[in-house]
């Protein structure tokens, strides 16, 4: 599949969304990335809803009027189509209609995903189709801020461009080193072509490409990750890490030693092994919190 800018930005936003419906928020206001020579910069999802939140407090509001929804063949992508309307809005509270737009906006219904080990990780080079628990979540709210970027006048973009590039919160899709080289393995495997290591060599072969698929796949697997449930994420983003985990249980008052005794392994890989939960990590910690309180309580109880 050959790299496309705004299939990345489509991605960046699908994390924006879920951040929303988590309770979150991200700060990415503005994505941008090289084409031709030139810097091309776009609004975000989030970027979208902070120019309309500055448009409301000047007065004129827009509003999401009408949703429109049709399946796809085999119900394999939605469409969806949501009508927006600016108003002008006086201080007594009387209403303009200024402009009406429509965003559309198609989604697939399934996503391709890594296969899953027993603990729920990611294998690399095996993929599978399954169910995107948000597609539809997804396609709404695409949709409605295609529809509402019609409606927002460009100087104020040309602004939010410039104040975000000040605030840090402008995001460069395709810049990093590891987005290119998933991009060159990915043309790799699908084309067979050479990987280019510099300018005027090529490394050619399985071998020689595969660490950039390698490295294509933990890419792959890392947005997976991001934009699975949290309770369905598997130990490498749902567990804490060891060196949290040695943190807070420090912080409890055990020894390293102290540890592994309450636990009754002799070491932490003994006590992945002997964990019962996909999070080996959270679920030791939980485990010396209840073991440090108990004696707690039980001094409590004997005090009163």
């Amino acid at each position: 599949m050959p790299w496309e800018p705004f299939s990345l930005m489509e991605q960046l936003d699908d994390e924006a969304i879920l951040a929303e419906l988590r309770g979150g928020m991200l700060s990415t206001y503005v994505y941008s990335f090289q084409q031709d020579g030139h810097e091309v910069t776009g609004l975000s999802k989030t970027g979208v809803d902070a120019a309309v939140s500055q448009m409301a407090l000047k007065g004129e509001v827009i509003r999401e009027e009408e949703v429109k929804v049709e399946w796809g063949p085999d119900r394999k992508d939605v469409f969806v189509i949501v009508k927006a309307q600016r108003y002008l809005v006086s201080r007594d509270g009387r209403e303009i209609l200024l402009q009406s737009a429509m965003g559309a906006k198609r989604q697939p219904v399934y996503m391709k995903v890594h296969e899953r080990d027993r603990f729920n990780r990611p294998i690399a080079n095996k993929w599978t189709e399954a169910e995107d628990p948000f597609f539809f979540e997804k396609a709404i709210a695409k949709a409605a801020r295609n529809a509402k970027r019609r409606l927002i006048p460009e100087d104020l973009i040309v602004k939010i461009v410039q104040e975000a590039a000040a605030q840090g919160k402008t995001k460069k899709v395709g810049g990093s080193d590891a987005v290119n080289r998933a991009r060159e393995a990915r043309r790799a495997r699908e084309t067979g072509s050479p990987v280019t290591t510099a300018p005027g060599a090529t490394r050619t072969g399985e071998a020689s490409t595969a660490p950039m698929a390698e490295q294509a796949d933990r890419d792959q697997a890392e947005h997976e990750e991001r934009q699975t449930p949290f309770d369905q994420q598997s130990p490498g983003v749902a567990d804490i890490s060891a060196q949290e985990l040695g943190k807070a249980a420090q912080a409890l008052g055990y020894t390293r030693d102290a540890v592994f005794a309450t636990l009754g392994v002799a070491n932490l890989n003994e006590w992945k092994a002997k964990a019962v939960t996909a999070t080996p990590l959270r679920e030791a910690l939980k485990k010396l919190e209840d073991a440090k309180k108990a004696p707690e309580e039980e001094a409590n109880d004997l005090a009163l």
